[in-house]
């Protein structure tokens, strides 16, 4: 048991060695019956970061498809991912959010789980901490995204206002942070209120990113976001008001096929 040892050294080598039999298909079969799960649980609250980072490590080895991805779920823990994201180490937290999104990728009730535990708040007090690592960056905005496909995110991602820290991601000089962030806008602007609030802050720099971001991705998130928002007759209006002429024309063209604006 790694809880036994008192030499962090060894608990830590212990998490990492555990890592590597998750790894591997026979290692995640015998996972649950030889206490590997419940050993994990207990290193990733560790008193030595070294081990909770290791053991965060294992269970991002154990999310990389989806047999690992139940297990995390019928072992419950999600939740235990979710309190390891306000860990003092930011490279715990790193793992721990790459291995939730992995998580909730993949499985709807993992997201219901995690937004009982105010998920959607978690990660923007995270993003609002100031310089953070790329990707750091990256994964928290991956799992707003993932968060923001389901009704309930994106009620929360609206009520714990995330769209004008989204806005602001959309500037991010790194391309899978300005993807993800406009892939949320996308899946959330399906709201009637999303689109109103997103025609407000964020149609310019939308339009932007369609004429201009070299990131094929983020280009088409920004025009499906758009799209949406344009359902709203307020939203149609300003998009052609503020891209109708000169070369935002190009814009109004893809979001509402018009090829007349290509001319």
């Amino acid at each position: 048991m790694m809880e036994a040892d008192r030499d962090d050294g060894v608990r830590s080598y212990a998490a990492q060695v555990l890592g590597s039999l998750l790894s591997v298909y026979q290692g995640r079969l015998m996972a649950e019956s030889t206490g590997v799960v419940a050993n994990l649980r207990k290193a990733m609250f560790d008193s030595s970061s070294a081990v909770r980072f290791e053991a965060c490590r294992a269970i991002l080895s154990l999310t990389d498809d989806i047999m690992g991805v139940n297990t995390v779920v019928e072992n419950k823990l999600v939740v235990d991912i979710v309190a390891a994201l306000d860990d003092v180490t930011p490279a715990v937290q790193e793992v721990a959010l790459h291995a939730l999104s992995n998580v909730l990728r993949e499985e709807d009730s993992a997201t219901e789980v995690a937004l009982g535990k105010s998920l959607v708040s978690t990660l923007l007090k995270i993003l609002k901490q100031g310089d953070l690592a790329d990707d750091l960056v990256l994964y928290t905005t991956l799992c707003l995204q993932h968060v923001g496909n389901l009704r309930e995110g994106k009620e929360r991602i609206l009520r714990d206002g995330a769209i004008p820290l989204l806005t602001l991601l959309l500037d991010h000089p790194y391309e899978s942070v300005r993807a993800a962030a406009v892939g949320c806008m996308m899946v959330t602007s399906i709201n009637v209120q999303a689109k109103a609030e997103m025609k407000d802050v964020a149609l310019v720099r939308l339009g932007q990113l369609v004429l201009e971001d070299p990131d094929d991705t983020a280009r088409h998130h920004a025009t499906a976001t758009l799209q949406h928002i344009c359902e709203l007759p307020a939203g149609r209006q300003a998009l052609v008001d503020t891209f109708g002429h000169g070369e935002g024309r190009a814009v109004v063209a893809l979001v509402l096929g018009d090829p007349t604006y290509f001319k």
